[in-house]
């Protein structure tokens, strides 16, 4: 298999013969995986990020602006416990916030929030539907320059890190944002799952692929001490959703669009009443019918080790590391 030449890790800048151990196209461009031995960091080349304009007109994100939802992940309900105990709430910047929900999580729990994401329309739906008001359409650097007096006891950047083209430059503002001791939360697809589980992780989308070791690293490099770290793997359920949402549209009755539908808007709690009931009845068909498939396919991905979908890490500032 041929590939691109290059001399130079990306990430670590490290001038060693690289790796080349994928290769993916999408629609004209060809790209190709590389692996750093020094850092251990993977990285596709072209090395650069779409764009706000691809991003939102990518039906992944566009969907979930136009709907958001207000629930939160249990590593970002972890990430604030685990802060909590050590200093109590303070000041928070969410990069590529999104919609916002974390922040407005964070902020019923006593945070002061910000965040930025370079995407229009999940800045609005932010500002619109969860009245964040410190929530810019921009990205981590040219808010870093434009709020230097800034300071945060805690940054996050949930599912970003893979997105991003200037690691180097987005750490380096990190810790300019950041107080003296303070924390930064992050998570991202775990490259060792099967792509199977995570069959979005190729760019232009996501540019990099990261493991406990590689992601360890380059937090160390950049002056920060990894003080939780957890590969999340997949439940039996997180399979059985996969699977409806690849093959479930065959099965589906359309059960709740038809009772919005067919009950009177004068009659919402009798309408909610039986959604409620719909829903427990379609979880209950998503066990009869995926629950075996879904079952073996999970024993499979934890026999060969790739159950993993995402990686979570929390790490502190080093207050005594070299400026």
């Amino acid at each position: 298999m041929g590939s691109r030449s290059i001399n130079q890790c990306l990430l670590c800048r490290a001038v060693i013969l690289l790796k080349s151990i994928d290769h993916h196209r999408e629609n004209e461009t060809q790209y190709w995986l590389y692996h750093c031995d020094q850092c251990q960091g993977e990285f596709w080349t072209p090395f650069r990020n779409p764009g706000a304009a691809w991003y939102e007109h990518d039906p992944r994100y566009a969907s979930i602006n136009s709907n958001p939802y207000s629930e939160v992940n249990w590593h970002q309900k972890f990430t604030l416990d685990f802060v909590e105990t050590i200093s109590g709430p303070g000041a928070l910047f969410d990069i590529g916030c999104g919609t916002g929900n974390f922040l407005a999580f964070a902020r019923q729990r006593g945070w002061r929030v910000a965040g930025v994401d370079f995407d229009g329309n999940a800045v609005r739906a932010a500002k619109e539907v969860f009245g964040i008001r410190e929530v810019e359409q921009t990205d981590l650097l040219n808010y870093a320059r434009g709020h230097s007096a800034r300071r945060f006891n805690l940054v996050t950047f949930f599912d970003v890190f893979e997105h991003i083209d200037k690691h180097r430059e987005f750490l380096a503002a990190i810790t300019g944002i950041i107080v003296s001791g303070g924390h930064i939360a992050m998570s991202m697809p775990h490259r060792k799952g099967s792509f199977w589980l995570r069959p979005h992780d190729l760019p232009p989308r996501h540019l990099t692929r990261w493991d406990e070791m590689s992601l360890t690293t380059i937090l160390n490099r950049h002056g920060y001490t990894v003080v939780y770290l957890k590969a999340m793997k997949a439940s039996i359920n997180y399979v059985i959703l996969k699977l409806r949402f690849r093959y479930g549209q065959q099965v589906s009755f359309n059960l709740v669009d038809r009772l919005k539908k067919a009950v009177p808007k004068s009659k919402e709690n009798v309408k909610s009443r039986k959604i409620r009931i719909v829903l427990v009845a379609a979880r209950l068909k998503d066990w009869l019918i995926f629950g075996l498939p879904a079952l073996a396919i999970w024993v499979w991905l934890v026999a060969t080790r790739r159950d993993a979908i995402g990686l979570f890490a929390i790490a502190r500032e080093d207050e005594n590391r070299n400026p």
